[in-house]
């Protein structure tokens, strides 16, 4: 169910799922937000941030693009490798490595695939606090690094505020955000909560096929933004 109201008591309830099922486990309070709002999340994103979603039409042709400029005599191979690629029938290993060697010389050398990998980074890094910022409306039992529980407070600009944001354990906002972001978007799968997070990962991932890709053109399965999701 899709909710537009912004009071705690009707916001979906989250909790990261490695904490579920422990003593004062944290719970936070997600709303989904209107039609507006969620675009002004995205112009929010697309502008102050330059982290728009990255689709795939416009990573397919900055690809196609740099590896006709810069295949020479391979260029042809190159392209039908990234046609083959895009439509998720590159044959085995060997060929994925050779696509992925040529990826990493154009986001060395080709300015327009660049700039899509850097703005996606972009998004990847800071989607999921801005979905957090914006629509997560209340808390319960979430607690600092020293285990003091934080105070839900929101800034002048009716967002979460900043000091209360800099003292939620990281992988638990990531998780929640994730959450909040996908409760935007009705065509997402309901409720994943993400994995326990590790050293080498920094929680939910986010994107899905119809919508904007990995830097790499793929069309990510556990993304989506219709748009690029936390997961």
């Amino acid at each position: 169910m899709i909710l537009s109201s912004t009071s705690p008591t009707a916001a979906l309830t989250f909790t990261p799922n490695w904490l579920e099922g422990t003593a004062a486990a944290p719970v936070y309070h997600l709303r989904a937000g209107t039609v507006m709002e969620r675009e002004l999340m995205e112009a929010e994103m697309a502008g102050e941030y330059q982290a728009g979603s990255v689709w795939q039409p416009e990573l397919r042709d900055a690809i196609c693009a740099g590896f006709a400029a810069l295949g020479g005599e391979d260029a042809e191979t190159l392209l039908a490798l990234a046609e083959s690629h895009f439509s998720g029938t590159i044959e085995d290993a060997a060929q994925q490595a050779v696509y992925d060697e040529a990826l990493d010389v154009l986001a060395r050398h080709w300015p327009d695939y660049r700039r899509l990998v850097a703005q996606s980074e972009r998004r990847e890094a800071i989607i999921r606090l801005v979905a957090f910022s914006r629509f997560c409306c209340g808390w319960e039992n979430v607690r600092d690094a020293k285990g003091v529980l934080v105070e839900f407070r929101r800034g002048a600009d009716g967002r979460v505020a900043e000091a209360a944001l800099a003292r939620i354990p990281r992988f638990e906002m990531q998780a929640a955000g994730g959450a909040a972001y996908r409760l935007q978007y009705p065509e997402l799968s309901a409720e994943k909560n993400s994995a326990p997070p590790s050293p080498s990962a920094d929680g939910p991932e986010i994107s899905t096929a119809d919508a904007p890709t990995g830097a790499d053109g793929s069309s990510p399965e556990t993304q989506t933004n219709g748009p690029k999701t936390p997961e």
